[in-house]
């Protein structure tokens, strides 16, 4: 199988790929495909974070978890002593174990995560297409298996030799572009911003507007907070956002018990999935970010939605300019702005181009019904297309398969598939 992207999902299913294949008689053989490094978007060289900040779940949340002997016994204490955050922990030479547990078991930080699941990478023996970036699916002549198109290099584009029984996208996908392509120095998106931060240092030198973040979500929070602590205090700071506040997340037991239950899980209906999996994962805001923000006293919020952005020059200075029409229902207003960060997340269908007709075309709306139909392997129901697996999308199964908090039974639900085989 492949799956495309080496972050957690991808290393979490390599990892348990392994220890089936020693102790439950399996021969799977799992591809990971990635367009950087093992763990790139966590380690803060590849955008999407400066590797600075504390991941959002905590650290016994790792590849294993919840360590559930979906298979056997032996599998899942291979998991737990070969590939689990303690053995990464304990195998490195530094004492790391024993400082993060004197230090209370604080979140590590995402370059941290990031080398620990080059660690299990490296531990399980995947194998890794590295600098690769998929432009495209094809089935295989007798329609049984997958073929997979990559891009090495600007001119070079290839088949890659093995054909595979099913497909994993994983991966946020890019940032989305709420203003429709355009383009300019003061602009970023929740991607370009930890990789252009000297950029923005440099063009706030000279503006006196105020810094305009659209979005109220996590990406959006964590980009204030790295702001408000990092010499910006002074700049006023204007989220642009359709709710009036942060929705919190404390990690405590009424939210986590729903990330383990899967019999509560299966009374909910699709509203209340969406509600849950959209204030308790997507649109979070994690307490400890919430805390700084507090703290700052130059953060408004303008809850509204944005609808365009011009650039203009006054006097020779430049800004930029945000239409947004008011959450109230009120007349279109705008902000002038001198940066103008477009944090209002990622394109969880980034994979959409990658489906066979006529579902590549379908809109998110009409792309979400068909996720509501997932089956219990995180299949996408495409008739006669099989074994093409979107744990991203798939709240409709169970709300922690779209994000870290129970890798290990998301895998275990998707190579189950491969295991009957």
């Amino acid at each position: 199988m492949a799956v495309i992207g080496a972050g957690a999902k991808g290393v979490a299913i390599a990892a348990k790929a392994a220890a089936l294949n020693q102790h439950y008689g399996s021969n799977i053989e799992v591809t990971l495909i990635e367009k950087s490094d093992v763990g790139g978007n966590w380690s803060g060289h590849h955008g999407y974070t400066d590797g600075e900040q504390q991941i959002c779940t905590p650290a016994e949340r790792d590849v294993g978890f919840p360590y559930d002997h979906s298979f056997n016994e032996e599998t899942s204490a291979h998991m737990q002593s070969e590939y689990s955050w303690m053995a990464y922990s304990v195998k490195k030479t530094d004492a790391i174990y024993s400082d993060w547990i004197n230090r209370g078991s604080v979140r590590p930080s995402h370059r941290e995560f990031s080398n620990y699941l080059k660690y299990v990478a490296k531990e399980s023996g995947a194998k890794i297409e590295r600098d690769c970036e998929v432009t495209g699916l094809s089935r295989t002549k007798n329609g049984k298996r997958w073929e997979v198109s990559v891009q090495q290099s600007p001119t070079s584009t290839s088949k890659l030799p093995t054909e595979f029984d099913g497909i994993v996208f994983t991966g946020p996908g890019p940032a989305r572009d709420t203003f429709g392509g355009f383009r300019d120095t003061a602009l970023f998106n929740a991607d370009s911003f930890w990789s252009k931060r000297n950029t923005l240092r440099g063009l706030m030198r000279n503006r006196k507007n105020p810094i305009v973040i659209v979005g109220g979500g996590g990406a959006a929070a964590a980009i204030a907070a790295w702001l408000v602590s990092n010499g910006f205090h002074d700049d006023e700071i204007v989220f642009l956002a359709q709710q009036p506040t942060f929705y919190m997340r404390t990690g405590g037991f009424f939210e986590n018990r729903v990330f383990d239950d899967e019999e509560l899980w299966d009374k909910l209906g699709k509203r209340e999935k969406d509600d849950f999996v959209s204030r308790i994962t997507r649109s979070v805001v994690w307490e400890s970010v919430a805390d700084k923000l507090a703290e700052a006293k130059n953060i408004t919020l303008s809850p509204g939605r944005a609808t365009s952005i011009t650039s203009h020059t006054l006097h020779g200075e430049n800004y930029l300019e945000v239409k947004f029409n008011p959450a109230s229902g009120g007349p279109p207003n705008s902000i002038e702005a001198s940066i103008v960060i477009d944090a209002a997340g990622f394109d969880t269908w980034w994979f959409k181009k990658f489906l066979p007709s006529p579902w590549a075309t379908w809109d998110d709306s009409k792309l979400a019904d068909l996720a509501a139909k997932m089956d219990y392997n995180l299949r996408l129901p495409l008739r006669g297309y099989g074994n093409l697996h979107a744990p991203t999308v798939s709240q409709s199964v169970g709300p922690g398969f779209t994000s870290l908090m129970v890798l290990g039974r998301m895998a275990d639900r998707i190579l189950a598939t491969y295991v009957a085989q």
